[in-house]
């Protein structure tokens, strides 16, 4: 991404016309041909721009290093995906409304439409709601991205849930191909959360043979105290679970205490409300 492209995306995103961004500082028409990278801007014309906007020249330069390569339509899914991680539905809204001004494909806009929809269902508990097509236009966006790159696997984990356990198993199925022990750190840590995802999704609709045959490939991977101990964790749990479900015995009940009370001292919420309804469900069997 060039420059100009930098600086148009820090404008929108602020809701500033090209005669606010440039102010005093440059002409409205020479800024307009700067953003469209028809004209060059000095250093410390730039600098000015950025400091009358409160823009930080280390975080600016971060996006141009970071945005090398990258389309417009691959940043904004970015974006979209780090909001919703930080599950922060406010700034999935923004994007979406935004998607429209964007220079992008019709084809472009539709499926960062349909992304922002899907993410936002998701996170408001309102996944039957959603259309199936849009389902469908999602799961093709996954299968037209060549290869399961780190962008690709954190898309697919972050959708799953709109998706049957089939469909999801037949993705997976996949993506298994690379052995987990010898795959790089953080595309580990990517497949590693996709299988805790499927595990969850199969222990609540029931799918028991499922989520044991994925629960025994995390148990295989080496632990590693600085990328995995979270999935490690969370799988136990969820063997515990079916353990105790099946056996009865106390011994499970009170290692999913244990991990619950573990995950309570990192204060992770997401983590520990569900553990606890989990626990409740089989109290109440």
């Amino acid at each position: 991404m060039e420059i100009g492209k930098v600086l148009e995306s820090y404008r929108r995103s602020m809701g500033l016309t090209q005669k606010e961004m440039a102010a005093n500082i440059l002409t409205t028409s020479y800024y307009s041909k700067v953003e469209r990278g028809n004209h060059r801007i000095t250093a410390v014309d730039l600098f000015d721009i950025l400091e009358l906007h409160g823009i930080k020249v280390s975080y600016f330069y971060e996006k141009y290093r970071e945005s090398g390569g990258i389309s417009e339509f691959d940043r904004q899914q970015r974006e979209i995906l780090q909001a919703y991680n930080a599950l922060d539905i406010d700034a999935l809204n923004r994007l979406k409304n935004q998607v429209s001004t964007l220079q992008l494909t019709n084809e472009e806009q539709q499926i960062l439409n349909i992304l922002t929809t899907v993410l936002l269902a998701v996170l408001n508990n309102e996944v039957g709601s959603l259309a199936e097509q849009d389902k469908m236009k999602i799961q093709n966006k996954i299968f037209d991205i060549e290869n399961w790159n780190e962008f690709k696997l954190s898309l697919f984990a972050n959708v799953m849930a709109i998706y049957s356990v089939e469909a999801n198993h037949t993705m997976i199925s996949n993506i298994m191909m690379e052995d987990l022990e010898t795959m790089e750190d953080e595309k580990q840590v990517i497949i590693l959360t996709i299988l805790i995802n499927f595990i969850l999704m199969c222990i609540y609709r029931n799918e028991f043979h499922l989520a044991h045959y994925y629960i025994k490939k995390i148990k295989a991977v080496t632990t590693d105290p600085q990328t995995n101990v979270f999935h490690k964790l969370v799988c136990e749990f969820c063997w515990n679970y079916l353990n105790f479900q099946e056996k009865k015995e106390p011994i499970f009940y009170g290692n999913m205490q244990t991990i619950i009370k573990s995950f309570e001292l990192i204060d992770v919420p997401l983590v520990t409300g569900p553990f606890k309804s989990m626990l409740t469900e089989l109290e109440n069997e």
